[in-house]
């Protein structure tokens, strides 16, 4: 392999990395704001801090990926690391989160039926 092919790989790790750092910044930004509901002052400054920090990320993937230099693939890359966040993990979780919920509901209620009956 040579070493234009053993860069362009190494871009392309970096910012597949990013995307998927990216929105896991974004997911704790979700989890912080859902914390603090009724703060409207502060939901400004978590936006703008997690922004600012996202950017901030994506600005160091960047240079250690290209020293700066955006091509096609890195945002390719990048967009592809986001798109394996959203529909990869935050799927499979969300379908945990549902699985859990709906079978701690059911045995909630089996448990009620069952002290019901021997009532």
């Amino acid at each position: 392999m040579t070493h234009l092919i053993q860069s362009q790989l190494q871009e392309i790790f970096y910012m597949f990395c990013c995307g998927i750092a990216m929105m896991f910044v974004f997911l704790a930004r979700d989890g912080i704001i859902a914390r603090v509901r009724n703060h409207r002052r502060l939901h400004i400054f978590l936006y703008l801090f997690f922004w600012l920090a996202a950017s901030f990320l994506f600005c160091e993937f960047l240079y250690a990926a290209s020293y700066g230099r955006i091509s096609w693939y890195s945002l390719a890359a990048f967009a592809m690391g986001c798109i394996l966040w959203k529909k990869g993990f935050c799927d499979i979780i969300n379908l945990y989160e549902t699985a859990q919920k709906y079978n701690g509901e059911n045995n909630d209620e089996q448990k009620n039926k069952r002290e019901s009956r021997s009532i």
